[in-house]
């Protein structure tokens, strides 16, 4: 989430020229989104540990889709971080510094590599915060262990998740897709985790304590 929110972006993130230009003067760019990495793959065991606190037969098998999708998107993230998060600023810093007889080609190869990093990143949305939190939400609903709302409330943002990134996918960088909607809902998602951990936390404290047994000391 933090990682998120202080993600450098340009105001006019439609015009890629800008965007380009914000990364290339960020100092924060890549270790921010190294950040986000390391948040995902936390994301992706809680959500490992929730499947197994799963008892419900018919909760098991949405987990069990949830937890192949969510599998795939640690490799979607990671191949995501590695071109938007690391080479964009490289080629991005490149293209800033090129003289004038290369400025565009530089420009166009930045560009490229934009629409590469939100082809990707479209499609980490979609699996990720979409059709994975869909699952578990699914199983979290159905689960008596948990409450219903929570299930729901993952079910509604990974729904808003499926809209965003197919927004995305066909129209681009746009600030109210990404820099708003996305922003809020996967906010709201990692809120989401937190509140799930909770329940998880003391759902296995109380199976842990030892009970009480009365000894009768007579004799």
């Amino acid at each position: 989430m933090i990682a998120n929110m202080v993600h450098p972006r340009s105001p006019d993130i439609e015009i890629y020229e800008e965007q380009i230009r914000t990364v290339s003067n960020s100092d924060i760019w890549i270790v921010d989104h190294l950040l986000f990495l390391l948040g995902a793959l936390l994301i992706i065991f809680a959500l490992y540990a929730l499947a197994q606190s799963i008892s419900d037969e018919r909760a098991s098998t949405w987990v069990r889709f949830g937890s192949v999708t969510a599998i795939i998107s640690g490799g979607v993230v990671s191949v995501l971080i590695g071109t938007d998060g690391i080479a964009s600023k490289f080629v991005h810093d490149a293209f800033v510094a090129a003289p004038g007889a290369e400025s565009a080609m530089a420009l166009r190869i930045s560009e490229m590599l934009e629409e590469v990093d939100v082809a990707i990143f479209s499609i980490f949305i979609l699996v990720f915060f979409g059709v994975t939190f869909l699952l578990y939400g699914l199983a979290v609903a159905l689960d008596d262990e948990y409450p219903t709302w929570l299930g729901w409330t993952a079910i509604v943002l990974a729904v808003a998740s499926l809209t965003i990134g197919t927004v995305q996918a066909l129209s681009g960088l746009s600030t109210i897709t990404t820099s708003v909607a996305f922003t809020g809902v996967a906010s709201l998602l990692n809120v989401w985790i937190i509140v799930t951990g909770w329940y998880l936390w003391r759902r296995a404290s109380s199976t842990s304590e030892v009970p009480h047994i009365d000894v009768d000391h007579r004799v």
